[in-house]
């Protein structure tokens, strides 16, 4: 691999096109993290242009340039991002056809690279871009034109909203804005929701059945560790909580970042058919889905060793 990077290196260096064929076919191997991990040191060493040398020569037999239609679409969408300032929504909506017909493919690895390289913009403020857009046609199926969102600030703090939906937060802002005579402003919104958080203990409900992963305190020591249930019921504000012993009270923390495995999914058949009915059960709640996040991945190894005496 070293060998075949270093020889890649040179080839985009020189701007070598026979030298890149050389080691073309290696690179085409790849798996797909190892390609993004190739182009981030391309990326620390190289131009945006030289780059783009490297994407079009590297491509060029897997009918990666544009039609006229969509090379079209896509001078259409540039400009309206570069020239509607104020338009959020237009902004978004332009990015996401980019993105999503993959009109940067004729020069650009990634629809990142092309940010950067078109927009100087990074992967979270086009995601932001693009979220505030989706945001803004949610709720003008709900709301006059005239109380919508007013700018990009705005609109971009209502995406992280998740106790509540978005047409009944969005009501709370109009509302509360009234009440105190405060204009709608970014700083307003995100202060609202913040007081929201609290109101609520900051609890995203959780469907019943689900598994989740609690920290609670050993009876002997102040050592905190990891434990599991499954979602029994919703009470008072509280989660009942069926951990394989008793019912425990408690809040349900954050969701974590989604990641495959391959093993997994044999280990969750496996318990599933385990005669411990909490461990089958949990195993058959995850079965149902067949995609876990790490944390999830970590309890499930566990499972197999669950002692039902302690």
């Amino acid at each position: 691999m070293e060998a075949y990077k270093q020889a890649l290196f040179a080839a985009v260096d020189a701007g070598n096109k026979s030298l890149l064929e050389q080691v073309s076919p290696e690179i085409a191997k790849l798996k797909a993290a190892e390609v993004k991990s190739l182009i981030k040191d391309l990326e620390k060493q190289f131009s945006i242009k030289q780059i783009s040398w490297l994407h079009v020569n590297l491509n060029e037999n897997n009918q990666i340039a544009l039609s006229t239609e969509e090379a079209n679409e896509r001078l259409l969408a540039e400009n309206n991002i570069k020239g509607n300032s104020r338009d959020y929504v237009v902004k978004g909506e332009s990015l996401k056809a980019i993105r999503d017909k993959k009109l940067y493919r004729d020069s650009y690895f990634s629809f990142e690279q092309y940010c950067k390289a078109v927009f100087q913009i990074d992967e979270n403020t086009s995601r932001k871009w693009m979220l505030s857009a989706q945001i803004y046609n949610r709720l003008k199926e709900s709301f006059a034109e005239e109380l919508l969102p007013a700018n990009f600030y705005i609109a971009s703090e209502l995406i992280p909203v998740r106790i509540i939906s978005i047409e009944d937060f969005w009501s709370l802002i109009l509302e509360k804005s009234e009440q105190l005579g405060i204009e709608i402003t970014g700083r307003f919104v995100s202060k609202v929701y913040a007081q929201l958080k609290i109101d609520t203990q900051d609890i995203e409900l959780v469907p019943v059945g689900s598994i989740v992963a609690i920290n609670h305190y050993k009876h002997n020591a102040q050592s905190r560790f990891r434990m599991w249930g499954r979602v029994e019921d919703f009470e008072q504000g509280r989660y009942h909580l069926y951990v394989g012993k008793p019912k425990l009270l408690t809040s349900i923390p954050l969701a974590i970042e989604k990641i495959d495995e391959e093993e997994i999914h044999n280990i969750v058949i496996e318990l599933s058919m385990y005669e411990d009915k909490f461990i089958s059960g949990v195993a058959q709640s995850f079965f149902l889905f067949q995609e876990y996040n790490d944390a999830e991945i970590n309890y499930i190894k566990q499972l197999r060793y669950v002692n039902d005496g302690d």
